[in-house]
């Protein structure tokens, strides 16, 4: 009789997180009287600043991950860096850079350019290859934002921004932790590049306002479109809560919780609407400047920390990518 092999079901092994230098007050920024009207609605009270370029702070988040899962350089089959805005220069392949400040002589490289939500869609690129070629390596999953060169008082305009990154490990042999079981993601079809920063290989230097082009910017054509947008938005958020839970045939009720970035209270606030019961699985901390999905991650883990999980729970973590579009992935933490 023909015994059959054993189902992988891929693992984060390790995470790491480098927020660079101490956490700054947002208060301390020179702001003008609306940013400081703003501040009480978002509940945002500090951020992180580097003077390093995001691939820096990922090369210092992977090795942060390696050690927490404990794994050596040889170790590592691939290498996936998720930059959630530009990277340090206009030619990088960040997880080149990764690669080879690690050492990680064994590994291949991937870089995915879809901005916040690449952590997620790399998550699940990974578990894939994971099932398909357990044998190749763990697999080394690195995001960063270095969004204060590239805003004015680190906000464009909406919430706050901060730097930071994040390291995940991927793995295909059994233990303890949280397995992948889904991605989703909705994506925008009117208004995905209101979100932008101007200078591009679609807009020559020459051309370029020094002043507004290399920053982000957010401009929709009208206050129609923007409110249709808002709409929009609290649609996309909500149908890929759904589609991840249908797809195991969940329901709100089986979900332990819920992990988002923080993206200001009254936004996420308005996004889940009064009396949804996903309200009380919130995993978000506030107070911290946004890091382009670095944040959702470091709050589940904290969550984690704080509340050990019990065998079979679910967790979702989700996040905007621009204006563009909202995804995330579907976890259980599963005891072995």
């Amino acid at each position: 009789m023909t015994q059959k092999s054993a189902v992988i079901v891929p693992r984060i092994s390790g995470v790491g997180f480098y927020l660079p230098g101490e956490p700054l007050p947002i208060t301390d920024l020179d702001l003008s009287q609306q940013e400081l009207q703003r501040l009480p609605n978002l509940a945002q009270e500090f951020f992180h600043r580097s003077t390093q370029s995001s691939t820096a702070l990922m090369v210092n988040a992977g090795s942060k991950a390696m050690e927490d899962a404990g794994v050596q350089p040889q170790d590592i089959g691939m290498v996936i860096s998720a930059p959630s805005l530009i990277t340090g220069h206009g030619l990088e392949i960040p997880a080149v850079t990764v690669r080879n400040q690690l050492k990680l002589q064994n590994a291949e490289c991937l870089n995915l350019g879809q901005g916040c939500l690449g952590l997620f869609r790399a998550i699940q690129l990974a578990a894939q290859r994971l099932v398909m070629e357990p044998d190749s390596g763990d697999i080394l999953i690195v995001i960063g934002c270095s969004a204060s060169g590239l805003t004015r008082n680190n906000t464009h305009g909406s919430f706050f921004w901060g730097d930071g990154a994040a390291g995940i490990l991927m793995s295909a042999k059994p233990g303890s932790g949280l397995h992948f079981q889904s991605y989703s993601e909705c994506t925008s079809e009117a208004d995905w590049h209101a979100m932008s920063i101007g200078f591009g290989d679609g807009k020559s230097l020459d051309s370029c306002d020094l002043d507004q082009d290399f920053h982000i910017q957010v401009a929709f054509e009208s206050e129609q479109s923007q409110s249709e947008y808002v709409r929009g938005e609290k649609f996309r958020f909500n149908k890929v809560i759904k589609d991840l839970l249908q797809q195991k045939e969940l329901s709100v009720g089986d979900l332990a919780g819920l992990a988002v970035p923080s993206l200001g209270q009254n936004r996420l606030q308005s996004l889940l609407g009064i009396r949804n019961p996903l309200q009380d699985k919130l995993i978000v901390d506030y107070r911290y400047g946004h890091m382009g999905a670095v944040d959702a991650l470091l709050f589940l883990s904290k969550h984690l920390e704080q509340f050990k999980a019990a065998d079979g729970e679910y967790f979702i973590a989700l996040t905007p990518a621009y204006t563009a579009q909202w995804g995330g992935v579907l976890l259980r933490y599963i005891k072995n």
